[in-house]
């Protein structure tokens, strides 16, 4: 007799058109020199971009209201962590979310403290950097980091953290396979409070959930 696998979030993920994925990605400059990056051209390429100077809402910069995050290193976060600035920055969004893709850009040379919080970029662009170079490093991150797996392996990091237990985990998966199996797309913060109760991070982890769902509703 043949068995046939239980279905998982990774196996029933759908290939979305490339296109439609980038023009719902949600990308965040964060650089205190606002020429330094080529807005308008890749805004006109369908490229969704916002610009801050500084951090100005972390809330945001937890709970993965942007898919990508281009972070200057230097000039920026100084209010979070004075001695490291980006850095620090950067090494705060991914103690709190490591789902959070995250683009380190600079072009000084810093000093060998800073190096282990480099590491935690998904990607490192040096200044400066043209068109050409940007568009290949974002395309790449949407292509393969913006899925289903990447998502799921760090809400399962999270969750694992907080205690909860592979019971309890399996249980939110089969929910999320449920639902995109059934072409429903339901509210992100009302299936983890379904499955799981009340959790510690709670923006973060719906945001996640709600990610995971947006992908699997979209082919």
């Amino acid at each position: 007799m043949l068995f046939m696998k239980k279905p998982t979030l990774s196996s029933i993920a759908p290939k979305s058109d490339f296109s439609a994925l980038v023009k719902r990605t949600r990308i965040l400059v964060i650089d205190d020199v606002e020429t330094e990056f080529p807005f308008e051209i890749l805004r006109r390429e369908g490229y969704a971009i916002d610009y801050w100077k500084d951090a100005q809402e972390l809330a945001k910069l937890e709970t993965g209201y942007y898919d990508i995050i281009i972070l200057d290193i230097g000039g920026v976060g100084r209010k979070l962590d004075a001695a490291n600035e980006g850095a620090g920055l950067l090494n705060h969004i991914k103690s709190v979310n490591p789902s959070q893709i995250v683009i380190a850009y600079s072009g000084q040379s810093h000093h060998s403290n800073r190096i282990p919080f480099f590491k935690l970029a998904d990607q490192y662009v040096p200044k400066p950097a043209n068109v050409l170079t940007w568009k290949e490093t974002i395309d790449d991150l949407i292509a393969n980091k913006s899925t289903v797996a990447h998502y799921w392996t760090a809400l399962r990091q999270i969750l694992v953290a907080q205690g909860y237990g592979a019971k309890q985990v399996n249980r939110l998966e089969k929910a999320l396979v449920l639902a995109a199996k059934t072409g429903e797309k339901p509210d992100a913060s009302t299936l983890v409070a379904t499955t799981l109760g009340a959790v510690d991070k709670v923006a973060t982890i719906a945001s996640i959930t709600g990610k995971i769902i947006a992908i699997c509703s979209a082919a």
